[in-house]
C-alpha cells in the first residue's frame, strides 16, 4: 500500500487470470538427457478489480527452458516465461482503470518441476 506521511491508502487489488496457448519447439532429441526448448503463444488476460467492470485483453508469451531426463520415466524441468497483456485501447482515455497510463502489463515467471513420462 502506498504511504505518504502518516496516511496509508490501498490503490487497487487487481486479479489477472490468463488463458494462453503455446507452440513448443524442442531443440534436442527426445532421447537426449538435456533437452532445451523454446515456446511462444497468445491468448487473453481477464482483469478484475473491486468497484470496476471486468475486462478481457489480448496477451502473449515467450520463453524457454531445459528438461533434464534422469531416467526413462522421470526428469526435471526449468523454465523462464515472459508474459505481456496489451492494455492499449484507442477508444479509452489514456488513464482508464486497467490502463494504468501504460500500454502493457508485463510479467516474468520462473518455474521448476518434475516431469513424468508414461
Amino acid at each position: 500500500m502506498p504511504v505518504t506521511g502518516d496516511v496509508t491508502a490501498g490503490v487497487m487489488d487487481l486479479n489477472i487470470n490468463q488463458v494462453l496457448g503455446n507452440v513448443v519447439f524442442q531443440l534436442a532429441s527426445r532421447t537426449a538427457p538435456l533437452q532445451p526448448f523454446i515456446f511462444g503463444g497468445a491468448g487473453v488476460s481477464m482483469l478484475t478489480a473491486r468497484h470496476f467492470e471486468s475486462e478481457t485483453k489480448f496477451a502473449w508469451t515467450i520463453g524457454g527452458g531445459m528438461k533434464w531426463v534422469l531416467t526413462e520415466g522421470i526428469g526435471t524441468r526449468f523454465q523462464v516465461r515472459y508474459k505481456a497483456t496489451s492494455l492499449g485501447d484507442e477508444e479509452l482515455p489514456p488513464c482508464e482503470p486497467f490502463g494504468f497510463c501504460e500500454d502493457g502489463l508485463p510479467q516474468i515467471e520462473f518455474a521448476a518441476g518434475l516431469v513424468f513420462r508414461f
